[in-house]
C-alpha cells in the first residue's frame, strides 16, 4: 500500500473508526459490557489501521528493494521457521486462556502461579525449538528448499536471524497475554504500534546501508524484537503485581496447562500445515517467483484479518470471563453477535477487494513487478479469511470450556488434510492456487465441526447459532454477489472504473448487511446512533 498524506489518511481513518465504533455498539450495553467491548475495540481498531498501513508500505519497498527473488527466499525461509510457532502459539492460547479465567473468577494467588508456570514451559519449549531448528530445521533449508543460485548461504543467514527473532518473541508472549487478558487494550495499542514503527525505521535504514540487503533488514528485525518485547516486559512489570517469575512447582496447573498446550500444539501444527506448509509445497513445485506472489497475497490477507482480530480480541476475554461466571444467559448472545459481527467485518473489506484485485494492486505495487498468480492467490486467501471469520467467537468458548482434546483432534485433523491434498493436486499437474482451493473447502469442514463439537460439550444452541448466525450470513453473501455480479455486468468499463466499482461494492454490502444481516433491535440502534451522530454538529453550532 502506501503511507499516505496526513490530509488522505486521517480522514479515512477517523470515519472508518467511528463506523467501526457503531458496529461494536450494536453489542447491547446492558447485556455483557458493550461499552467495554467498543472502546477497546476501537483502540484494537486504531492499531489494526496503523499496522495495516505500516505492513503494506514496506511488504511494497521490500519487493523493491530485495527484488522477487529476494523477496520469495526472504517468505519462503519465513514460513519454514513459522512451523516452529507451533509450540508457541499453543502456550500462548493457554496463557490467555488461563490468565482470563482466573481474573474472571478473582484468584489472584492462582493468578500468580499460572503466570509463572508459563514461563516454565516457554523455557523447556526454547530448549526444544533450539534443538529441532540447528538440526532438522538446518538440514531442511540446506538441501531441501529452492533457493536461487548463490543465495545458499544468505538463505542460511536469513534462517538462523529468523529463528533467533522467534524466540525473542517467545519470551515476551506472557506478557501479551498479560495485557489482554487485562484488557489494557490502549497501552496495547500503544506498544503495537510503536513496534510497527520500528519496522518502519527498519525498511528506511535499509535503503541507505550498504550491504547485503536481506541480511540487513532481519539484523534490523532482530533489534526490534529485542526492544519491542523489553517495552512489554516493563509495562506488565510496573501494572499488574502477577507479571514477576516466581519459581513454583504447581503439579496440578503444570498438567493443565501443559495438557492444554499440547493439545493446541496440536492444533497449531495443523494450521501451520495448512498455511506455511502449503507455502513450502508451492516452493518445491514452482520456486520462489510463486513463493512472492503468495507473501504479496498474505499481506493483504493480513491487512483485513487485521479488522477480525481488532474485534475479536476485545470480545475473547468478555466470553472467556462469562463462562468463568458460568454466565450463559450473557454468554451465548455474545457469541453469536461476536461471530455474526466479525464475518460482516470481514466481508465489508472482502467484497471489494477481491471484485477488483488487479486494480488495487496495480496502485498499491505502482512501477513494482507484480508475480505471476498474485491476484488469484489474493482472491482465494481471503474468501478463506471470510469462512474462518465466522469461528472466531467459537474457538474462544471451546477454549473457555478446556475440553479441547477430541476439538484438536477432529478440527486439527481437518485443517492437516490440506497438506496431503495440496501436495496431491499439485503433484497431479494443477496450478498452485488449487491448494488454497482445497484450504477453503476444508475451512467449511471445519467450520461445520466446531459447531458440532461445542454443541456436544455444553448446551450450546446450535440450531438458533446457525439460523441467525450462519443463515443470516449466508443470505447477505448470496445477495451481495448477486446484486454486485449484475451491476458489472450491465455497467461499461472505463480506465479507472475499479474507484466506482470499490465505492459501489462497499456500499452494496453495507446495505444488505444492515437490512438482512441485523435484526430489528441492532438496526434500530445504528440508526440511533447514526441520528445522533447527525445532530451533533448542529446543536454545538447553536451553542
Amino acid at each position: 500500500m502506501r503511507l499516505g498524506t496526513a490530509r488522505s489518511k486521517t480522514p479515512f481513518s477517523f470515519a472508518s473508526a467511528r463506523s467501526f465504533h457503531y458496529l461494536c455498539k450494536i453489542m447491547d450495553d446492558t447485556t455483557y459490557s458493550g461499552k467495554r467491548i467498543a472502546r477497546n475495540s476501537l483502540m484494537l481498531y486504531l492499531r489494526m489501521f496503523v499496522t495495516m498501513v505500516i505492513a503494506f508500505y514496506t511488504s511494497r519497498e521490500l519487493l523493491r528493494v530485495l527484488g522477487v527473488e529476494d523477496y520469495g527466499t526472504y517468505n519462503v525461509v519465513g514460513s519454514f521457521v513459522a512451523v516452529f510457532s507451533l509450540f508457541n502459539s499453543g502456550v500462548t492460547l493457554a496463557i490467555q486462556r488461563f490468565l482470563n479465567y482466573e481474573i474472571g473468577a478473582r484468584n489472584a494467588e492462582r493468578l500468580q502461579r499460572v503466570f509463572s508456570t508459563s514461563f516454565n514451559i516457554l523455557f523447556g519449549i526454547s530448549i526444544l525449538i533450539v534443538l529441532l531448528g540447528e538440526s532438522v530445521g538446518l538440514w531442511f533449508v540446506a538441501t531441501q528448499l529452492n533457493i536461487p543460485a548463490g543465495r545458499e548461504e544468505v538463505a542460511l543467514y536469513v534462517y538462523q536471524l529468523t529463528l533467533l527473532i522467534f524466540l525473542i518473541n517467545i519470551v515476551g508472549s506472557p506478557f501479551q497475554a498479560a495485557i489482554i487478558a487485562h484488557e489494557h487494550f490502549k497501552a496495547y495499542a500503544m506498544l503495537g504500534m510503536f513496534e510497527e514503527l520500528c519496522k518502519l525505521s527498519a525498511v528506511f535504514l535499509l535503503m541507505v546501508i550498504p550491504y547485503d540487503k536481506l541480511i540487513l533488514y532481519l539484523l534490523l528485525l532482530t533489534g526490534v524484537a529485542i526492544v519491542t518485547r523489553g517495552a512489554y516486559m516493563l509495562y506488565c512489570r510496573k501494572r499488574f503485581a502477577e507479571c514477576r517469575y516466581r519459581f513454583c512447582f504447581d503439579r496440578e496447573l503444570l498438567r493443565d496447562m501443559f495438557s492444554f498446550s499440547a493439545w493446541n500444539i496440536f492444533g497449531s501444527c495443523a494450521y501451520i500445515a495448512k498455511v506455511q506448509g502449503v507455502n513450502i509445497i508451492i516452493n518445491i513445485f514452482y520456486g520462489v517467483t510463486v513463493n512472492a506472489a503468495q507473501g504479496i497475497a498474505n499481506q493483504v490477507n493480513q491487512a483485513v484479518t487485521a479488522f477480525i482480530t481488532s474485534f475479536t480480541t476485545a470480545v475473547n476475554p468478555q466470553i472467556i470471563k462469562l463462562y468463568a461466571q458460568k454466565d450463559y444467559r450473557r454468554l451465548y448472545p455474545l457469541v453469536f453477535k461476536g461471530s455474526r459481527i466479525a464475518g460482516f467485518l470481514v466481508l465489508l473489506f472482502v467484497v471489494p477487494i477481491v471484485c477488483e484485485t488487479q486494480g488495487i494492486l496495480d496502485v498499491w505495487l505502482y512501477k513494482v513487478e507484480i508475480p505471476r498468480y498474485t491476484v488469484v492467490f489474493t482472491q482465494l486467501i481471503l474468501i478463506n479469511a471470510l469462512i474462518d471469520s465466522f469461528s472466531q467467537s467459537l474457538i474462544t468458548l471451546i477454549n473457555a470450556v478446556g475440553r479441547i482434546a477430541r476439538y484438536q483432534m477432529v478440527v486439527g485433523g481437518i485443517l492437516i488434510l490440506n497438506l496431503p491434498l495440496s501436495l496431491l493436486v499439485l503433484w497431479l499437474g494443477a496450478p498452485p492456487y488449487a491448494a488454497m482451493i482445497v484450504g477453503c473447502l476444508l475451512s467449511l469442514a471445519s467450520l461445520v465441526a466446531r459447531i458440532i463439537i461445542i454443541s456436544r460439550q455444553i448446551e450450546f444452541p446450535w440450531r438458533e447459532y446457525i439460523v441467525k448466525v450462519l443463515l443470516r450470513a449466508t443470505i447477505v453473501i448470496a445477495c451481495v454477489v448477486v446484486v454486485v455480479t449484475a451491476y458489472k455486468l450491465i455497467m461499461p468499463h472505463y480506465r479507472f472504473d475499479f474507484l466506482v466499482n470499490i465505492a459501489v461494492c462497499l456500499i452494496v454490502t453495507a446495505i444488505c448487511i444492515y437490512s438482512i444481516g441485523l435484526d430489528a433491535t441492532e438496526r434500530h440502534t445504528v440508526r440511533e446512533k447514526i441520528t445522533t451522530w447527525i445532530k451533533k454538529p448542529k446543536n454545538h453550532d447553536k451553542n
